[in-house]
């Protein structure tokens, strides 16, 4: 029977959704459960040279606590650690002692591969035990592939890998990649696979693998809960128990399980991960996973949105993710210059001298009617709902900035509809505020609704406004909308965080104006 292993991920790989911050304690125990599952080798996480995250995370300066608590505790288990090329220098690698059980895992990027296999055959050819992985294989060419494995076969690194970083690979690719690795690659050499789940191809491809392969040995890459940057990668306990059925392993599925029940579950109530339509396009795309999450939170952009974002990104922007670029293709979409100098005389006209309620879509309009309508009996405002139709209250204008409200607005009468720029999909409308003119300086908020009224307030002289329905963001999902069906699923972090951002801005706001609140909102508790 060919050579079977698994390489378990989930303190690395998984680390992006917790930023490596698993806890010292919760470390120690994953690892040890991961050791009585017999998965063969545990990746404990990222080496990073100059770094000092404590004993808390799973990104190491140097190798003290994997090779003394891990690596001498268990000395018939094989550990990993990953480098990405450019983060830790060969001098720096030398100067450590690196036990026999402990592989280094190399990964780079294209533009790196001559750079990055030179390194990994100093590695080599000084005793280390050298996993070779090129991220984004698909990105090769047949013959850059061909020109790769020539180099690694001359190396003689202890495994290659094929990398799907994003997602993208659907099965008439890896065939041929798997092709190019099992005809070209030295028998003696491993041959392995990492991939991610953005098209749901994970489990399938890993299968695919171990059916054809015939002269290499295989290691596949899995992580507890399929726990992963975006969409996550092949989940372990699913394709452990599949390899126990077809090919007779023996791993303890049982402590695989407890690891989700003990320490996964709660990551994954705050953050979760998973397969989603973003996740997807990015890899329909070949597009960093990263952008997906980015573009996901703002939470502002429809699936068609995103899709067109992505058909218009240049192929550096794809394969290089940061969030400042991000930021600015997020800027870009949603700019939109208009003249909007009629329409802003227009509505001071509208406002000037006059009482003014603004309607945020949050559940205590539901709860606390009665003090709304009466204040609305009593002072007759000019009331403004925010990216919402209200049911239960009259309305002068619906003002709307998101995308992904639009469909839920957009049959409001034109004379009561107030949009901004970045509404792209809205036809002929005549009242169609500059998006640029008002949006929110916080990048995390930056097309915030009820801030952006307050700025074009700010803008028109506005001295006074009150507020219902601006309730903030709860953890309960059930307890953020009027609506629940306006929910949008934003994991917990975030929504505290946009929180936080909203109050800071309200904060300024009122250095300018008054805004009062006559339902209860967190955001004035955050002040």
């Amino acid at each position: 029977m060919k050579s079977i292993r698994l390489l378990d991920c989930t303190l690395r790989d998984g680390g992006y959704i917790n930023q490596w911050n698993f806890g010292e304690k919760s470390i120690r125990e994953i690892i040890h459960r991961l050791v009585l599952s017999k998965v063969e080798v545990i990746e404990c996480g990222y080496l990073q040279e100059n770094t000092n995250f404590g004993l808390d995370y799973t990104i190491f300066s140097d190798l003290d606590f994997v090779s003394t608590n891990l690596c001498q505790k268990y000395q018939q288990q094989e550990f990993a650690c990953m480098i990405n090329f450019g983060d830790y220098s060969l001098a720096a690698l030398h100067r450590q002692s690196i036990p026999d059980n402990l592989i280094l895992r190399i990964a780079f990027h294209k533009q790196d591969w001559i750079e990055a296999l030179n390194f990994c055959k100093e590695l080599v050819e000084d005793g280390r035990r050298v996993f070779v992985q090129p991220m984004g294989t698909l990105n090769y060419t047949d013959f850059e592939i061909l020109e790769l494995i020539q180099k690694v076969n001359e190396i003689k690194p202890e495994a290659f890998y094929i990398v799907d970083s994003f997602g993208t690979l659907e099965i008439r690719d890896f065939r041929r990649l798997l092709a190019l690795a099992e005809h070209n690659l030295d028998s003696e050499i491993i041959l392995g696979y990492h991939s991610h789940n953005n098209k749901q191809q994970a489990y399938s491809n890993s299968q695919y693998m171990l059916e054809t392969i015939e002269k290499h040995a295989a290691i596949i890459d899995a992580s507890i809960f399929g726990m992963g940057r975006g969409a996550g990668n092949l989940s372990e306990e699913l394709f452990a128990e599949y390899l126990n059925m077809v090919y007779q392993k023996e791993y303890k599925i049982v402590y695989m399980l407890e690891i989700m029940d003990l320490y996964l579950n709660r990551i994954y109530m705050e953050n979760p991960w998973g397969y989603q339509l973003p996740y997807y396009l990015s890899a329909k795309y070949n597009c960093h996973p990263n952008y997906a999450t980015f573009f996901s939170k703002k939470n502002s952009l429809t699936v068609s949105d995103i899709d067109e974002i992505f058909s218009g990104m240049n192929e550096f922007e794809k394969m290089h993710y940061s969030k400042e670029t991000a930021q600015k293709i997020y800027d870009n979409y949603q700019r939109n210059q208009v003249d909007d100098e009629e329409l802003r005389t227009y509505l001071l006209s509208e406002f000037i001298g006059k009482e003014i309620l603004i309607l945020g879509p949050g559940k205590s309009l539901s709860t606390y009617q009665k003090e709304i309508h009466l204040y609305i009996k009593e002072k007759q405002p000019v009331i403004i709902a925010l990216n919402f139709v209200p049911e239960h209250y009259p309305y002068s204008y619906v003002f709307c900035t998101n995308l992904k409200r639009w469909d839920a607005v957009k049959n409001v009468d034109d004379k009561q509809l107030v949009i901004t720029s970045n509404i792209h999909k809205c036809g002929k409308h005549n009242m169609i505020l500059d998006y640029e003119k008002i949006k929110c300086n916080t990048a995390e908020i930056s097309d915030n609704v009820a801030i952006m009224l307050f700025n074009l307030f700010i803008q028109l002289g506005i001295t006074s406004v009150q507020c219902a329905g601006l309730d903030g963001f709860s953890a309960s999902m059930e307890e953020n909308f009027v609506d629940p069906a306006m929910s949008l699923g934003s994991n917990v972090q975030t929504k505290m965080l946009k929180n936080k951002f909203i109050a800071e801005e309200i904060k300024e706001c009122r250095k300018k104006m008054n805004i009062g609140f006559i339902t209860p909102t967190k955001y004035e508790r955050e002040n």
